[in-house]
């Protein structure tokens, strides 16, 4: 048997590694008798782990970390039906982040462009005449 224990980021691995499930590895540890009895006893029940695996990948990565296990569990307490309005409101936060993301990556480039249109306009006052693109 192989004992895990807790490292400070807060994952549970063997020796001490952190805890790193793809979604074939999620579903097979989910469907485990021993782990299904331990997730009863908090009051979660996972009828069809393969539907959950987004509530506990968020970020759409394909895997998942202790942490974010623990807090999906956290977060499944209860009635089964919580895990459908958990997973939309992590869905809707990475997609807010990646929104915010995108934004900002938009006002990088049109900064960028605004420089460019200012230089070309400058240099072609000098000159006389437009560049050719």
């Amino acid at each position: 048997s192989r004992e895990c224990e807790l490292t400070r980021s807060g994952s549970i691995g063997p020796g001490g590694d952190p805890i790193l499930l793809y979604e074939a590895e999620f579903i097979d540890v989910m469907r485990d008798p021993y782990v299904k009895s331990y997730l009863e006893d908090l009051d979660i029940v996972m009828h069809n782990p393969a539907d959950l695996f987004d509530t506990f990948d968020p970020q759409g990565r394909g895997r998942v970390t202790g942490p974010e296990m623990v807090e999906a569990l956290i977060k499944l307490r209860g009635e089964p039906q919580k895990n459908d309005f958990v997973a939309a409101w992590l869905s809707l936060r990475g997609l807010h982040e990646k929104i915010d993301e995108l934004r900002l990556s938009v006002n990088h480039h049109q900064l960028h462009l605004e420089v460019q249109t200012q230089q070309t306009q400058i240099w072609a006052e000098k000159s006389g005449s437009l560049p050719t693109m």
